[in-house]
């Protein structure tokens, strides 16, 4: 069962249709997709790694450096850190749409003025819902098919843009407390 989800094509399906689950839902919320798959912005070139950002979305004039994670395991620390340090250098918003991470993570991305959308459930593209029941079953893993994100998890991101937009100088404090409480 455990090859099943973790060797083959349904590993490279889970990544695409995570990110394809989260521009849906954002277009949805008022987000435009900037650019896919980045290591420059606003001709600002990462050259440190390999790396690129998944995502640079816009909504009213903010520029986000997304980073969409849909696996079970929590995003190197390695790679977690080379990707905040693109967003400082490209002079985005770090923004993290992950399963889950650790709060030490979810601080960290909330200190430096940005946000991590947790979503707790891996996402199982159409047509694997019978592999999904069996792994929630058997192995009681956090993995769904939704047919789409929900718009109060969504919500969670608007609400907060919008605070932001509001009172920037609060968002920060209160939010590193918010979030952290959000994680398991």
């Amino acid at each position: 069962m455990v090859r099943s989800f973790a060797e083959g094509p349904l590993v490279a399906a889970l990544g695409h249709h995570g990110e394809l689950m989260v521009d849906q839902a954002f277009c949805r919320a008022g987000f435009t997709i900037a650019a896919e798959n980045v290591n420059a912005v606003g001709g600002r070139l990462w050259t440190a790694t390999q790396h690129d950002l998944d995502r640079v979305y816009t909504k009213e004039g903010v520029l986000f450096g997304a980073e969409i994670k849909n696996t079970l395991k929590y995003i190197p620390r390695d790679e977690f850190e080379v990707k905040l340090a693109m967003c400082r250098a490209f002079d985005v918003v770090p923004l993290f749409v992950v399963r889950m991470l650790p709060k030490e993570y979810i601080f960290r991305v909330a200190r430096e003025g940005g946000f991590c959308l947790v979503l707790r459930w891996q996402m199982y593209p159409f047509g694997f819902e019978e592999l999904a029941r069996e792994v929630r079953k058997q192995l009681e893993l956090p993995v769904d098919c939704p047919r789409r994100l929900e718009a109060g998890t969504v919500q969670r991101l608007t609400n907060w843009h919008r605070r932001r937009l509001e009172r920037p100088e609060k968002v920060c404090a209160e939010d590193a407390s918010t979030a952290v409480g959000e994680a398991e």
